[in-house]
């Protein structure tokens, strides 16, 4: 196990003068297994070689992940849970 930091970019309003968006970020923490994907199930379309799994208890989580979210500098690319809803299944990407 070991401890993981995840943020995304939150738009919080349009500023028609300025003509900027403003925007946040919200983080969020927890703690997962980080491995890598089976050669049977890389297709270097999909997944990648150079793709990074992370499996983490939802209890363990303090929000749900999102895609295009950021975990430990790398892109969530897929966010997947077991039938249970008992883990998230991740796949990340360098970002």
């Amino acid at each position: 196990m070991k401890a993981f930091t995840g943020s995304r970019t939150v738009n919080l309003s349009y500023d028609p003068v300025a003509n900027v968006q403003l925007t946040d970020a919200e983080n969020y923490t927890g703690r997962g297994v980080f491995g890598s994907y089976k050669a049977t199930e890389v297709d270097n379309v999909n997944i990648l070689v150079t793709d990074t799994k992370l499996v983490c208890l939802q209890s363990e989580v303090t929000d749900s992940p999102l895609m295009n979210d950021v975990i430990n500098g790398l892109r969530v690319i897929s966010v997947g849970s077991d039938p249970a809803d008992a883990t998230w299944v991740l796949q990340l990407r360098g970002a």
